[in-house]
């Protein structure tokens, strides 16, 4: 090959190397490029999440008439009396009844003492008194012997007086003489001194009796009291009860004042409790005041008479009594180290409960759970304990927004929260928002889930299961989580 033809082909071959292979891969690569672009699918569109937070709400209502008010205290005897010797003496016997634990009724015998002295004495008394007996009788007969005297000596003087005047008579005709006269003057003195006698006699008969009669008085008295001495030296119960002590045995020796035994009442126990403050204002609001007389000053401090129910729990059963109420202050004031009202409830019957047949006595020590009932005449409303919010505030669900309202706690209660109904802007029949939100803000949007109904539980609200939200429903998951507002909170 000439040498011409040689570079000619040398130039055709740098030629197709160096633009045509290059252009054609470049045309290849944008005919792929352009195969890609032309068959491309478009990208799914990115869900659309609805942040307005999802809520819980519960109806308002209006509180119960009445509520319980909770506390618990230690059972008391309302009354124990100690027993003890009128007389002195030995004890002679003691009864089996008088033995501790034992149940007596009133008039049991318990204890005697030895009764000889005193039978002794009662019959020396009588002794006595009927020989003031036979004295009288004697002054008796001598008061009707000096009357009979008087008579006779007023007849006499009578007699002499008349046989004077007819000296004086006599006399004056000179028929007798004047010492005639003078000696019937001295009989008619001599009577008169007679009569004077029997008369002081008389009086002096008179004093006697009157000392008889006193000195008759005096010995009947000391028979009563020999006889009243007698029947001491027999001791019986004095009330239906139990003896919690027995203090004496036989052939001791026992003086007036010696305690023999202590018996407590059976017709009726206390409880001691104590009230808060705010529990006694609503169990005081729960009494109806007296508009026909003024408060007098003990009316103050006389406990509200308001129904109880006292309640003892033991191996899984419940014995309750009822007809109790609250009777009176254990003193006046509070309790300086718990801040607390002292108070008793009475229990009357405490042997009968009305739960089950076999319930134990409602004994002294007891530890029992005692609700009052508060009857209050304000007017209340009630929410759930979930619905109450730091500083005493309420989520109301209004419309499709969320209005912040503080409001006034009057009682928290074992199932919810009792508000004052008068200076709060809440109303029966209003939502109140249950579940928890992580910022809560005035005003703001809020969705509603499932509204809880009036009458669930109240204490641990529950939100909507996630199961069940949409994917386009579903909220933060910090809005998923269920909690309790509002127990631990500044009006809780």
């Amino acid at each position: 090959m000439s040498d011409h033809e040689s570079a000619g082909t040398e130039k055709t071959s740098s030629l197709y190397a160096d633009y045509i292979f290059p252009a054609m891969i470049l045309m290849g690569a944008f005919a792929i490029v352009g195969y890609f672009y032309a068959t491309r699918r478009s990208p799914p569109e990115a869900a659309r999440i609805d942040m307005t937070p999802i809520v819980l709400t519960v109806g308002v209502a209006p509180a119960p008439s009445s509520f319980e008010i909770f506390t618990n205290g230690t059972v008391s005897p309302k009354r124990e009396i100690v027993g003890t010797a009128e007389v002195a003496g030995k004890i002679t016997k003691k009864y089996e009844s008088c033995d501790a634990g034992r149940f007596v009724k009133q008039g049991d015998p318990l204890v005697e003492i030895d009764s000889s002295k005193y039978e002794l004495q009662l019959q020396q008394l009588e002794n006595e008194i009927r020989q003031v007996e036979i004295d009288a009788l004697e002054l008796t007969i001598e008061q009707e012997k000096n009357g009979n005297l008087i008579g006779i000596g007023e007849e006499d003087l009578a007699l002499s007086q008349r046989e004077l005047d007819r000296f004086d008579k006599l006399v004056n005709q000179k028929s007798a003489s004047a010492s005639q006269r003078d000696a019937q003057s001295t009989k008619v003195m001599q009577s008169k001194n007679a009569l004077q006698q029997l008369v002081s006699q008389r009086s002096i008969l008179k004093q006697r009796n009157e000392k008889l009669i006193t000195q008759r008085k005096v010995i009947q008295t000391k028979i009563d009291l020999a006889k009243l001495d007698l029947a001491r030296t027999k001791i019986a119960a004095p009330i239906d009860g139990f003896i919690t002590e027995d203090l004496v045995e036989t052939s001791s020796y026992v003086q007036p004042g010696t305690s023999l035994f202590k018996i407590e009442d059976r017709s009726a126990v206390e409880v001691r409790c104590n009230l808060k403050v705010e529990d006694l204002y609503w169990l005081t609001a729960s009494v109806t005041p007296s508009t026909s007389e003024p408060a007098a000053v003990e009316s103050l401090y006389r406990a509200p008479r308001v129904p109880a129910i006292v309640e003892y729990e033991v191996a899984g059963r419940t014995y309750r009594w009822e007809d109790c109420f609250l009777s009176r202050y254990e003193g006046t004031g509070l309790n300086e180290r718990t801040r607390t009202i002292p108070c008793r409830v009475e229990v009357p019957n405490p042997d009968r409960g009305q739960k089950v047949s076999d319930l134990p006595p409602l004994v002294r020590g007891m530890f029992v759970n005692v609700k009052l009932l508060a009857t209050p005449r304000e007017n209340l409303l009630k929410i759930p304990y979930a619905a109450l919010r730091p500083n005493n505030e309420v989520w109301i669900a209004r419309g499709d927004s969320l209005d912040i309202q503080r409001v006034r706690v009057a009682k928290m209660l074992s199932d919810g929260v009792l508000l004052h109904a008068g200076d709060s802007k809440l109303r029966p029949g209003e939502d109140v928002i249950i579940s928890p939100l992580s910022v809560a803000i005035n005003r703001m949007k809020i969705r509603r889930g499932d509204v809880v109904p009036d009458d669930a539980p109240s204490a641990e609200p529950t939100t909507l299961p996630v199961s069940e939200i949409t994917k386009e429903d579903r909220p933060e998951p910090t809005n998923v989580k269920a909690s309790v507002s509002g127990k631990d909170s500044p009006g809780g």
